[in-house]
């Protein structure tokens, strides 16, 4: 098996442990992360109704998340936060191929 095979088969189980109840999550490095969007693509068309139950609950998330901290959606702090992701990138080791 592949590395990159292996690599997403690992992670297929990680995001998705049982289709009753997926998580919305993976851990990278010790960070929950948003799964890639491929693993959304692969549970909508599995699961149609859980995963418009998982949209639903990604987009009450983030509303609840804006009524708590408004101040976080301004559109100073988004450019802040884009320019502190776009340092963090450029900080990245990258081989050459």
């Amino acid at each position: 098996m592949s590395g990159h095979i292996r690599y997403l088969s690992i992670l297929h189980s990680h995001v998705f442990p049982s289709h009753d109840n997926p998580r919305d999550y993976v851990v990278v490095n010790g960070v929950r992360c948003k799964p890639p969007a491929y693993y959304d693509t692969l549970f909508e068309k599995e699961n149609p109704g859980v995963f418009s139950e998982l949209v639903a609950r990604r987009e009450l998330d983030t509303e609840l998340l804006k009524r708590y901290d408004p101040a976080e959606f301004w559109p100073s702090r988004m450019a802040a936060k884009e320019g502190v992701q776009l340092a963090r990138a450029n900080q990245l080791k990258r081989s050459s191929v």
